[in-house]
């Protein structure tokens, strides 16, 4: 079972501005078509989303982060192990690039080795969320991989 994510406001349009209902619109901006982006209550995410809290998470994946996330956290769905990819600092990058710190995240260890799996798994939960059978992707790419994945 998936809940809601209480933290969420509404669905703001990138294109048009107008907000939405969460409960009532899912995929784009009825007004004019465009993508819709979610709009939290970042005040009651920081009450929750505290560093302690996240230091004790023995949750190693996107799930960690599930205040900031539109499904919430998931509950007995066994999803593939998506997050927690490693940092690597790149020094020499670092000097070629005239900065003091530069780090490369490695998200070839997601299971389509893709930072797409991030939004691939989190569509997929909030599809079982709906109650839906099947997901499609417009994608030729790694997204379409992604979604395979989760």
């Amino acid at each position: 079972m998936i809940r809601a994510n209480k933290n969420i406001l509404g669905l703001r349009c990138l294109r048009c501005g107008k907000e939405h209902d969460a409960r009532r619109v899912q995929y784009v901006c009825p007004s004019c078509n465009g993508n819709l982006d979610v709009v939290y209550d970042y005040r009651a995410v920081s009450k929750r989303l505290l560093r302690r809290r996240l230091s004790a998470d023995q949750d190693r994946s996107v799930w960690r982060y599930a205040e900031l996330l539109p499904t919430g956290r998931p509950a007995g769905v066994p999803f593939v192990h998506v997050g927690w990819t490693p940092l690597y600092q790149a020094d020499r990058l670092g000097r070629q690039l005239g900065l003091s710190q530069v780090h490369l995240k490695d998200d070839t260890r997601n299971p389509s080795a893709s930072f797409k799996d991030r939004a691939g798994i989190a569509a997929a939960a909030k599809a079982l969320q709906l109650g839906r059978r099947v997901i499609t992707g417009a994608s030729t790419g790694n997204a379409a991989s992604s979604l395979a994945c989760s």
